[in-house]
């Protein structure tokens, strides 16, 4: 009994032994780009150290030369790819400008869709968004099938996306990644290859729009705002591949003598706000036949070569950020708690992360990201922004407007 403990023991010491010199390689290739970069290069380590000893060895470093040279061929080589920005102007199109970017290119698509209705796919990313996603599916399930909505849920843990609290039909995704925060190059990512994966199952477009983002044709062209039929104009309109919108951030009236009253999510939400301000970073590129590569925020696009975008600016993007003082600050508080978490390192965390590292204090940093929530009156009744205390930031505030009549009486949000 005595030899057999000491044999095990041996071979307890022996396998340490070999596998200490795998390990201490292995941290030399834990920070390449690619997955399947990755995984071969750990399996040829193992080969190295490990199959002398343990045969299956060559038969693991076998299976993941396949499977990286699969990888490789579905992503189109990885790097080297040419993809070009195309900016626009109010009358259309500009020259693109062309940089070599990586493009990531989803797997082969199994998702379908046979809903004689479709038209677009429509599709966001959440992480615990009880208040703002009801309103997002409310919105856009009046113009697509239930079926050709998809919400890619980044471990929600507020049961938001809980089967029993989506609509029937409503396709939800789970995502893993950062359990801290969402950050922008996450996002980008599987915005991009989800996009793919979409337009590869057969939708004819597709259309991302952030939790608090709403597609409003106007509806002087398509009565009530309808967006299925906008869809269909799209699709039929073959001189162009992208749609840019034209962005305005929806405000709240919130302090001094003259307010508007807190959102009630249950009601039309855009009949219960006066003002708003365009806004050239939601002039977003989100409606496409084609797959696009986006700028963290998605605020900036980047195309292929020859790309045919087109700036309408009849189609409103309506965001509604600021719609409301109580649900901003809550949500932006939440998120710099998350932020912080994430320290000083901000080389892929954009956005509110550099906001939460320039103030301590959370309210400054909570007010500041909701300042347009925060409108009040000064004594000649003029709409402006408030003066943030402790502010190192440069900030203009926008200049405010009335949103049209013809919108706040024929859209409903």
């Amino acid at each position: 009994m005595n030899l057999e403990i000491e044999l095990l023991d041996s071979k307890k010491q022996q396998f340490l032994d070999d596998i200490f010199p795998f390990i201490r390689d292995l941290r030399y290739v834990i920070n390449t780009i690619l997955a399947a970069v990755g995984a071969l290069d750990v399996s040829l380590v193992m080969k190295k150290y490990l199959s002398d000893r343990y045969p299956v060895i060559d038969h693991y470093s076998l299976a993941q030369g396949i499977w990286a040279t699969l990888w490789d061929g579905r992503n189109g080589g990885g790097f080297g790819l040419i993809d070009c920005y195309n900016s626009h102007d109010q009358e259309g199109i500009a020259a693109p400008i062309c940089v070599n970017r990586f493009l990531p290119i989803a797997a082969r698509s199994s998702m379908k869709h046979e809903n004689p209705l479709t038209t677009c796919a429509v599709f966001t990313m959440v992480r615990n968004e009880a208040t703002f996603l009801p309103i997002w599916i409310r919105y856009y399930e009046r113009f697509v099938p239930s079926t050709d909505i998809w919400i890619l849920d980044h471990n929600s843990t507020d049961g938001s996306t809980d089967r029993d609290k989506v609509a029937e039909g409503i396709n939800v995704v789970q995502l893993v990644g950062d359990v801290a925060f969402s950050p922008h190059y996450f996002l980008n990512r599987n915005i991009e290859i989800f996009q793919q994966r979409l337009l590869r199952a057969g939708y004819s477009c597709v259309l991302f729009a952030e939790v608090d983002e709403f597609i409003v044709p106007h509806p002087n062209s398509y009565p009530d705002g309808d967006l299925m039929t906008y869809f269909q104009d799209f699709i039929d309109n073959t001189s162009f591949d992208t749609v840019t919108t034209n962005g305005f951030d929806v405000c709240h009236l919130s302090e001094g003598q003259i307010t508007e009253p807190d959102l009630n999510v249950n009601q039309n939400l855009i009949i219960q706000r006066n003002f708003w301000f365009p806004d050239i970073l939601f002039g977003k590129s989100i409606l496409t036949k084609i797959p696009v590569r986006y700028q963290p925020g998605f605020h900036s696009s980047f195309y292929r070569d020859n790309t045919r975008v087109y700036f309408d600016k009849t189609l409103f993007l309506v965001h509604f950020h600021y719609g409301d003082k109580i649900l901003c600050l809550t949500r932006e508080k939440y998120k710099y708690q998350q932020a912080k978490k994430l320290g000083k390192s901000t080389e892929q965390h954009l956005g509110v992360v550099h906001v939460a590292n320039s103030f301590e204090d959370e309210e400054d940093a909570t007010r500041l990201l909701c300042v347009y929530a925060l409108l009040t009156t000064n004594e000649e009744t003029f709409v402006h922004c408030p003066i943030l205390k402790n502010n190192t930031r440069d900030f203009s505030c926008h200049m405010i407007y009335h949103i049209p009549q013809e919108l706040r009486n024929f859209i409903y949000i």
